[in-house]
Parts: structure tokens; C-alpha cells; sequence
């Protein structure tokens, strides 16, 4: 890798070790370059390619150009397998498990496992809905008093499971998360911007987004989460450019590193990737700006970095320690079309990399779907973390708000992934082996209206709802 190194420096503009940024390792070879040059350095770049083509992954794609914001050129080289990449409505409502009489979770392993039932958790619909088994309507769980009021979890859900959270940023000063319990954070994308690093005995991102606090939320967040005691390892992307530079680029890169610390840190560790975003076209804007020399449409920029993913999830799936979860995306009634979900439905892939779809909070599906999509969760007018405001009267979900510092207000499957996460998690934990945890989320899930997709649930059965098991009431 020095050599090519080297060989980039040389036509990087100055600083040139600055100027040229690798997305590799030993384990995966080079996946892509990423080089600030002068104009009209695509001949340099292509003299470059033969020189080093027996060392390079081939084919090889270049994206030469003007880059425009304010350096005199920017180019990036995608050097991994590539090939075309093909992809591989509402219903209305009725009881809840219509068509799924049978409580599955009465002959399941984590029957071993001590159960926790959470009154405050249990006032989020979403969090309640995650153990409610099949069968039972909201109405028929009034039987069972408070307990049918409760969201029921295993005792120390993801204890020793490591779930990387793969985001554009986190805001995480928020009270949900504080008992949140991270590993070393790790920043991933070109030419990383100074401010990267510690603040005040804390970690944070360029982009110190809401985004990625309610993704995590929703996998360990106190009332949000299904994993309290999973171990959360953020991981951003972003450019040191100007804001929205190289942002696909950066998500190929934090890929890279999360496999990196996988096999490094975490090679006899569980460990679930959560990626609640997609790569749309509009993801590489930037990056056709400064390639117009090469590709006149940005649809030509897409194919290299989905194969670049599509090479990472193999890769991935290889591990035997490793499950990636990833959102369905955010269209409507329409078929998985954006990677990296797409890619879901690919030969290999399908038991190590989950797709989540979206639904409203009956059960219908709302987002986009395709036959490889088996699970969904919850993804409308979800709860997430704002900032407690006090000394006004608390009731209902305002209450919540108000006390517990949750309110509601955010749509989309980026937070329909992590709830899955989560579940996985505690399941893990539970005792599932990771190399039946897919399959067995999915012989578990099951619609919530009649005709709705295959909804996650943890398993828990009513059997287990006990006066003696509910948690003590939060501190807060």
C-alpha cells in the first residue's frame, strides 16, 4: 500500500501526504482512493492505473474532475470486484396476530433467561408492541391488568454484545442516553475535519446530529431501547472537505473500519452493524461536481460504490461473529431500490444482513418493501429523546415528554432498523446463538394487521409476565 501511496502523492496537489486518502486494509485490499489534484490530471491518474494494476483489485474505476469548492481538482479511484448490480400499501387494521394464533416464543431457549417487565417503557407504543404476542389484541391484554400495560425484556438486555452504529452524527447530551454504555468511538471518512476527538471528557462528531442519538436511542436508550446493556460504538463519516463532500465515500470507509475493529478488538465479541441510512443518488452530487470530465451523469457514479459495498457485505457475512442491519428506506409503497439495502436480497447475504421495513404504529406497512424485506418495525411518529421541560403537568406521552425527557415526531425506517438492532441484541444475550438469531427474529415476527408485514417481536410470552419481575420505577 506505500507504494501506491506514493505513487498518488505524486500527483496530489500540496500538502500531498495530506492530499490522498486510502479506504483499505491488509484483510480486504484497497476499496477506494480519494485525492485532491491538479486540473487536467486525468492523464497522470490513468498513467497511474497501469502502473499499479497488478497490485489493484480490478476493474478499476477513476472519477478525475473540477472540483469546486474552492481546491483546484478532486478525484476518487474505486478499485474492488465490481459487476452491474441488479436488484436482486397499507391494509386496514384488525386485532393484532390475526393469523398467528400460536405464541412461538413457548418453546423458544430464551425460556431460560429471566424476563423484566417496564411500566414507563410499556406507555410507548412502539416499545409495548416489541413484546406483544401473537394473538392477543390491545384489547384482550387488558386481562392481564398492568402487566399487559408493560414492555417485557430480558434481564441485562445485550449484555456483552457490540452493536456499531454507523451515522452522518450524534448529539448524544441527552437524559435517554446517558447511562448509555460506549466503546471507543471511531471516525471514519476522507481527509478528517480537526474537530474530531474529545470535548469535555466526551466524544462528538462534525456533524452533532439528532439523526444518530435517536438511532441509538432506540437500541439502549433507557425508556427507548431494547439493549440497555449492549455496548454501542458510534461511528461517523464525514469529510473534512466542505460539508456534504464525499459522504458515500465515507460510509464505504466506515465499513472499512468497523471491520477493522471487528477483527482487531472483536473477533470472539457478538457484534451487530446498524446502517439506518441508504445511498440515493443525490449522495454523490458532490462528487459529480467534481467529475464532470469523466461522467456526464451522476447515475454513472453510483454502480462503482455499490459494488464497493456489495464486496464489504460479502466480506462481512464471512465473519461468523458479525450480523449488519440495515434500513429498508423511506418511499412509500415502492420496492427497495438504494444501497446499501438493495444488496439485501443477494445470494450469501440474506442470513447475515437483515433489511428492516417501516410501519405506522397498527402494523401497516408504510415504507418501501421488497420480497427479501422479512422483518419490519414500528417507523411513525416514533417516541425519541428531546430536552426534559419542567414544571408544568405531566400526562399521557406529553408526560413522558415532559418527566422523561421522550416525546414523539420522527418517521422513517432509519429508526425502524435499530428497534430490530436491539431486539437482536437482547436476543443474543439471551442465549441465542448468533448463527440462529436471524432466523429465529423471523420465525418470531409476525403481522400485526391482517395482511401487514411480518412485524419483530422478542419473544416474551405471557406465561413469563409475572407481579414479582416488574423492573423498579426509573430515577430521573
Amino acid at each position: 500500500m506505500r507504494k501506491i501511496q506514493v505513487g498518488l502523492e505524486e500527483i496530489a496537489i500540496p500538502p500531498k501526504a495530506l492530499n490522498v486518502y486510502i479506504v483499505g486494509n491488509s484483510h480486504l485490499g484497497h476499496i477506494a482512493f480519494d485525492l485532491t489534484a491538479v486540473r487536467g490530471s486525468m492523464s497522470d491518474v490513468l498513467k497511474f492505473r497501469k502502473k499499479f494494476k497488478r497490485q489493484l483489485v480490478s476493474p478499476i474505476q477513476t472519477f478525475p474532475g473540477n472540483w469546486s469548492y474552492n481546491y483546484p481538482s478532486q478525484g476518487s479511484i474505486s478499485i474492488n470486484p465490481s459487476s452491474p448490480l441488479p436488484r436482486d400499501s397499507q391494509t386496514r387494521a384488525s386485532s393484532h396476530g390475526e393469523k398467528r394464533p400460536r405464541d412461538p416464543a413457548k418453546t423458544s431457549k430464551t425460556d431460560r433467561t429471566a424476563v423484566v417487565g417496564h411500566a414507563e417503557a410499556g406507555n410507548i407504543a412502539e416499545m409495548r408492541q416489541l413484546s406483544q404476542p401473537p394473538g392477543l389484541s390491545d384489547a384482550e391484554l387488558q386481562k392481564f391488568g398492568k402487566l399487559g400495560k408493560m414492555f417485557w425484556n430480558y434481564e441485562s438486555p445485550g449484555k456483552g454484545q457490540v452493536v456499531f452504529v454507523i451515522d452522518s452524527g450524534f448529539g448524544c447530551d441527552v437524559r435517554e442516553l446517558r447511562d448509555v454504555k460506549y466503546g471507543e468511538w471511531i471516525h471514519a471518512g476522507s481527509f478528517p475535519g480537526d474537530r474530531k476527538g474529545p470535548e469535555k471528557g466526551r466524544q462528538y462528531s462534525q456533524d452533532d446530529s439528532l439523526h444518530g442519538c435517536v438511532v441509538i436511542s432506540k437500541i439502549a436508550g433507557r425508556l427507548l431501547g431494547a439493549a440497555q446493556d449492549a455496548t454501542i460504538i458510534p461511528v461517523t463519516f464525514s469529510s473534512g472537505r466542505p460539508p456534504g463532500c464525499h459522504s458515500a465515500l465515507g460510509v464505504v470507509d466506515a465499513f472499512v473500519k468497523v471491520y477493522d475493529q471487528v477483527r482487531s478488538v472483536y473477533k470472539k465479541t457478538n457484534c451487530l452493524v446498524n446502517l439506518s441510512l441508504l445511498l440515493p443518488i443525490f449522495y454523490f452530487k458532490p462528487i459529480e461536481q467534481a467529475n464532470l470530465e469523466s461522467f456526464r451523469s451522476v447515475y454513472g457514479l453510483q454502480p462503482p460504490f455499490d459494488s464497493a459495498l456489495h464486496y464489504l457485505l460479502k466480506e462481512f457475512s464471512k465473519l461468523p461473529n458479525v450480523i449488519v442491519v440495515i434500513s429498508a428506506g423511506n418511499y412509500p409503497g415502492e420496492e427497495v431500490r438504494a444501497t446499501p439495502a438493495s444488496l439485501g436480497g443477494k445470494a450469501g447475504l440474506r442470513k447475515k444482513v437483515v433489511v428492516v421495513g417501516g410501519t405506522d404504529l397498527l402494523g401497516n406497512n408504510i415504507f418501501a418493501t421488497d420480497t427479501f424485506v422479512k422483518v419490519s418495525a414500528p417507523a411513525q411518529d416514533v417516541a425519541r429523546p428531546v430536552l426534559p421541560v419542567r414544571g408544568e403537568k405531566t400526562s399521557g406521552i406529553r408526560g413522558l415528554s415532559l418527566k422523561y425527557g421522550v416525546g414523539r415526531g420522527y418517521s422513517g425506517t432509519s429508526f425502524a432498523a435499530p428497534l430490530v438492532t436491539g431486539v437482536l441484541a437482547a436476543m443474543l444475550s439471551s442465549g441465542i446463538p448468533i448463527d440462529k438469531v436471524v432466523d429465529h427474529m423471523y420465525k418470531l415476527a409476525y403481522p400485526r394487521v391482517e395482511g401487514g408485514p411480518n412485524v419483530v417481536y422478542n419473544g416474551i410470552s405471557t406465561d413469563r409476565w409475572k407481579e414479582e419481575a416488574v423492573a423498579d420505577a426509573l430515577e430521573f
